[in-house]
């Protein structure tokens, strides 16, 4: 067994075990395709994934709002892809702040 499936392996196992923490979140993105210049029409797709984060740090930012963060699966993330992340607690932008390699950071902030 190689060593990025031993960690892959390890990172399910963590998720699996602290299952009882963990959270169900949505991470959704809407992106233009297309726009037609003649009637100003612009047609989006919105893409919307379903995973399960883990909550492990609360701070407050400089603007005073809180800042969540979580992790996720490197392989239920893909890089730059999403950019809001909806929770039983809201709906919140995000931002992935560290990469690993099984493991994504994300920062979660109020909308």
């Amino acid at each position: 067994m190689d060593l990025k499936t031993t960690i892959s392996r390890a990172v399910d196992t963590v998720f699996t075990k602290l299952d009882s923490l963990a959270v169900t979140a949505s991470l959704h993105n809407q992106t233009s395709s297309s726009f037609n210049f003649a009637t100003g029409a612009l047609t989006t797709v919105d893409t919307t994934t379903t995973i399960k984060i883990i909550p492990f740090e609360t701070k407050l930012g400089a603007d005073q709002n809180l800042i969540y963060r979580v992790l996720a699966r490197r392989s239920d993330v893909a890089d730059g892809l999403y950019n809001t992340i909806t929770t039983p607690d809201g709906v919140f932008r995000m931002q992935v702040v560290e990469t690993y390699e099984a493991l994504v950071v994300i920062e979660m902030r109020s909308e």
